[in-house]
């Protein structure tokens, strides 16, 4: 999780000096089609989000 966790703060300090113009460049995901860096970016937030529940609810299951 810690490897998990700087990963995504490193990702963050990319996108934090990304000029405003970048967030719609568009782009073509291989399953959604025609997007922008925005969405995208979404995207891996939520699939992020998605691992990070995972591994709560895996963390709680060893609790109980």
């Amino acid at each position: 999780m810690a490897e998990f966790a700087h990963a995504c703060l490193e990702n963050v300090d990319v996108l934090n000096d990304l000029n405003i113009d970048m967030w719609s460049h568009k782009a073509c995901h291989a399953i959604f089609g025609p997007t922008d860096f925005l969405e995208v970016t979404r995207f891996l937030a939520d699939h992020d989000r998605l691992h990070v529940q995972h591994a709560w609810k895996t963390l709680k299951s060893l609790q109980a």
